[in-house]
């Protein structure tokens, strides 16, 4: 019952995130810099795309297939909201991975997730919207989020299929991102 009280200001600082990004949405002039939608479209016809890595144009071609070209710039609205719902779980996950396990007062640690991401939010408010725009960095991430929340998951309850699904991940947004690799060299040194 204590938890329904986070659970809704989480809603709440997520809703307000949507309803921020529905209603500060436009479409820039500028929206398809690095022709991503051009690389999607180019894999919907099967023309190849050698220059960057292949996941995102792969997963906007997709996209354009399912919503084209009019809502594909709402695509990464899901993965904004799914971003602030990672931030959330992983000050969850390093508050009972760097205290003792009677330490935790599971109150406070809600609470500072819930700061965490509100201020996740107004911080990167600008770059929340430029993200909306058929940019990877959204989905790439999401994706390395999820893998360190997994590999925190591991290494808090064990379980070597939760390394499996970091590693999984964290490949996926190197697919996506290419830079994301670098983040396996720091991930891969919390097993020393």
């Amino acid at each position: 019952e204590k938890k329904r009280p986070f659970f809704f200001f989480f809603g709440l600082n997520q809703a307000a995130l949507a309803i921020y990004l529905i209603g500060a949405h436009y479409v820039k002039a500028y929206s398809d810099p690095y022709l991503w939608l051009s690389l999607g479209d180019d894999l919907l016809h099967g023309r190849s795309i050698g220059r960057w890595a292949p996941l995102y144009p792969a997963f906007l071609a997709c996209c354009l297939k399912l919503v084209g070209r009019t809502y594909i710039f709402w695509v990464n609205t899901p993965f904004l909201i799914l971003l602030t719902s990672l931030v959330y779980r992983l000050t969850l996950q390093v508050e009972a991975f760097v205290r003792r396990p009677g330490a935790i007062n599971p109150d406070r640690t809600r609470l500072t997730g819930i700061v965490a991401a509100a201020l996740f939010v107004v911080i990167n408010r600008g770059y929340f919207l430029e993200l909306q725009n058929p940019y990877r960095e959204a989905l790439a991430f999401c994706l390395l989020l999820a893998g360190v929340s997994s590999l925190l998951a591991f290494f808090i309850r064990g379980g070597p299929w939760r390394a499996a699904v970091a590693a999984v991940l964290a490949g996926l947004a190197t697919g996506v991102r290419e830079t994301c690799g670098l983040v396996l060299i720091p991930m891969a040194l919390l097993f020393v």
